[in-house]
């Protein structure tokens, strides 16, 4: 998309919140401490994969499940427990690779409609945008919850331990 800076990873909160809060950094990005920087492998898939994975219900559920960090006053994870996170592995499957595309493209059309809801100017408008914007973020944790190979019921205890609809 022309005018749009590069992506050149994703940014990610120290302290937990329900999910990991995460967006993807531009070429003009400039963290602070309270931000870890996650860059993608080179030829691997984009940024914005990672963040949508980073982002998802599924994560989210993981975190709580598996670091006892994540109940305390101050909640974080640590860099060392993110590199040991499962990140689904994309091979040569075109079904993947497919999922991948869509899982990104999606955290474009999030992103960008998160950066336009400040402008809206009527409280309707800004109220049917957050609605597309929920769908939108519902849709990325279906298809996360595709990649993982997660089951119906599965799904059912992600959706139910990270107060999913």
């Amino acid at each position: 998309m022309a005018g749009r800076a590069p992506e050149t990873g994703v940014l990610r909160r120290k302290i937990l919140a329900d999910r990991l809060i995460v967006t993807v950094a531009s070429g003009d990005s400039v963290p602070d401490q309270q931000v870890y920087v996650t860059k993608p492998r080179l030829g691997g898939p984009p940024a914005t994969f990672f963040a949508a994975v980073l982002g998802s219900r599924f994560i989210a559920f993981f975190v709580r499940s598996f670091y006892d960090e994540a109940n305390d006053a101050f909640p974080q994870i640590k860099v060392k427990q993110l590199r040991e996170l499962p990140i689904p592995f994309l091979d040569e499957n075109a079904s993947m690779g497919q999922r991948a595309e869509r899982v990104s493209e999606l955290v474009r059309t999030l992103l960008a409609r998160n950066a336009s809801l400040a402008s809206l100017e009527t409280e309707h408008a800004k109220t049917l945008l957050r609605r597309q914007i929920a769908a939108t973020d519902r849709e990325i944790d279906a298809l996360v919850y595709e990649l993982y190979g997660l089951t119906d019921e599965e799904i059912a205890i992600v959706e139910a331990a990270t107060g999913g609809d």
